[in-house]
């Protein structure tokens, strides 16, 4: 057979007093395609089993399914980092702007899931080259992982991925 992948299953208790809180969440609002963009994301759990950040992405015109990326050990009690993505649109990118959502949960071994926090965000066709530096209850050196970043250009959303002519 093929690769073997293991989906963790859920252990511990569950239940409201065992779900984790999502404290805050920071980000630069504005950057330019292809910057590396930093999530700042703070959260805690009662029963120090913090396992995952769920990221996920819409834009008018498409909607993402999101993705898990599991943390680091060293941040189950305490999450406190930057989730990386290199933000860099799909498509032929002539727009002078693209905007976007971000909606962010943790959730811990268990399989409880936090409360939810929603952004708004503008990809720049020339954008600021620096990312702001986020607020001092962050941790600026710590990854909590990278995230993929399925936002496409207009052109490409409105000929349904077709970027030829003719196709």
């Amino acid at each position: 057979g093929g690769p073997m992948y293991v989906i963790r299953p859920n252990v511990g208790p569950v239940g409201e007093k065992h779900r984790p809180t999502l404290e805050a969440v920071w980000a630069q609002s504005e950057f330019g395609d292809g910057a590396l963009w930093r999530i700042y994301v703070r959260a805690n759990d009662p029963d120090g089993d913090l396992d995952k950040v769920f990221i996920s992405f819409d834009q008018l015109g498409g909607t993402h399914p999101g993705e898990h990326l599991i943390i680091p050990p060293s941040q189950r009690k305490r999450m406190n980092g930057a989730v990386l993505i290199m933000a860099r649109v799909k498509g032929f990118n002539t727009d002078p702007s693209i905007h976007g959502s971000t909606y962010i949960h943790v959730e811990d071994r268990a399989g409880n899931i936090s409360n939810s926090k929603t952004f708004e965000f503008t990809i720049l066709a020339i954008g600021p080259g620096d990312i702001g530096e986020a607020p001092p209850s962050f941790e600026k050196n710590v990854s909590l992982g990278q995230a993929g970043f399925p936002i496409r250009s207009y052109e490409d959303l409105g000929s349904g991925g077709c970027t030829t002519p003719g196709c």
